[in-house]
């Protein structure tokens, strides 16, 4: 059985720009899942900055879909922080 498999070949057909925003886009998520929401900006951020004129629209999508969650978060954080009504 042996005889059969065969050593994996190197690919080098692999898009740096792809790449480069996959491990942005991860980095960011798991930085927003440990609270580091300046950071995570700042990685979705740079997808949305180094592809805006690519091809890559996953990648700016998930970007976008990323800050989105945060800003959200964010405003729901600072609704629940307000007080409900004034005191006389």
């Amino acid at each position: 059985m042996t005889k059969f498999i065969q050593p994996l070949k190197t690919r080098l057909a692999v898009d740096p720009h792809a790449m480069n925003a996959d491990c942005l886009l991860h980095t960011g998520q798991i930085a927003y899942r440990q609270g580091h929401i300046i950071l995570a900006q700042d990685m979705f951020g740079r997808v949305l900055r180094d592809l805006q004129n690519s091809e890559l629209r996953y990648y700016v999508d998930a970007a976008r879909f990323g800050l989105l969650r945060i800003d959200q978060d964010l405003q729901a954080t600072a609704d629940q922080s307000r007080p409900s009504s004034f005191p006389n």
